[in-house]
C-alpha cells in the first residue's frame, strides 16, 4: 500500500507503521507524534531493522497542530495513516472522541492527494461503528465541498 507513495503517519507511537511503510517503498515519509519518548522508540525499531530515521522525516508535535501547519505549507500526500490512541475511554468521553475524530479525518482528508487514500484506525471501544462510519461519511461530505 504504501510503494511509490508519499506517506504521513499520525499518532506514530513506536514506529510501527513508519518502518513498515519504509520497508514496502514509500517515497517520502512523515511521522508525527506528540511524546518526545515516541522518536526515540522509532529511532531504534527503524536501526534495528537496517533503516535510518531522518529528522526531517519525524515531527514531535500535537497532531492536530502539526495538520494544519502541513495544510497551510500545502502539503500532499497519497496516504495518511491515522492511528491515535484510545480517544473513548467511556461512554462519557463519547462526545468530545467524536468531535475530535471528525477533525481529524477533516484535517488529514485535507492533506490528500487526488488520488489518496485515508487509512483511519480506531481502538476505541466505546465509540460504536456506527458512529465512526458516520464520521467517516461526514468527512467525505466536507471534502466534496471543499
Amino acid at each position: 500500500m504504501t510503494l511509490g507513495r508519499r506517506t504521513l503517519n499520525l499518532f506514530s507511537n513506536n514506529g510501527a507503521f513508519t518502518l513498515i511503510a519504509r520497508r514496502h517503498g514509500a517515497t517520502e515519509l512523515l511521522s508525527v507524534d506528540s511524546d518526545p519518548k515516541a522518536r526515540v522508540q522509532a529511532k531504534l525499531l527503524m536501526e534495528t531493522n537496517g533503516y535510518t530515521l531522518p529528522d526531517e522525516e519525524w515531527i514531535t508535535a500535537d497532531v492536530f497542530d502539526a495538520l494544519e501547519k502541513l495544510a497551510a505549507e500545502g502539503r500532499q500526500f497519497d496516504l495518511v495513516i491515522i492511528d491515535p490512541p484510545n480517544m473513548c475511554t467511556n461512554k462519557a468521553s463519547l462526545t468530545p472522541a467524536l468531535k475530535g475524530w471528525e477533525k481529524l479525518l477533516r484535517l488529514g482528508g485535507a492533506l490528500l492527494s487526488d488520488t489518496g487514500v485515508l487509512l483511519a484506525i480506531n481502538c476505541s471501544s466505546f465509540m460504536p461503528k456506527s458512529l465512526c462510519e458516520g464520521a467517516v461519511a461526514e468527512s467525505k461530505l466536507i471534502a466534496r465541498k471543499n
